[in-house]
């Protein structure tokens, strides 16, 4: 069986990165390295909070729709007066 270079590279980078685990903890790496740390706790939320105004917004939408079906031409159940005397606060 003929191995070529190709073969051989990625063979040569395992055996480099199992002697590097195999090391442990003591193997440091070389160079200088940036640390960075996420928060995602702030992004959740404000996920959570986009959705939950987008499903009120739609749930209100639909109460609307309904409404308008339910009381649109002759069909309200409460007559103006009922209504003007409401608003008036009589």
């Amino acid at each position: 069986m003929q191995i070529n270079k190709v073969n051989r590279n990625a063979i040569n980078s395992y055996n480099t990165i199992k002697k590097t685990k195999t090391a442990g903890s003591s193997a440091k790496p070389s160079g200088k390295f940036d640390s960075v740390e996420f928060d995602f706790a702030q992004s959740i939320e404000s996920a959570k909070a986009n959705i939950a105004s987008r499903l009120a917004a739609e749930a209100n939408i639909a109460k609307i729709k309904q409404l308008q079906d339910e009381y649109e031409g002759d069909s309200c159940p409460t007559s103006a007066e009922e209504i003007t005397q409401a608003i008036l606060g009589e």
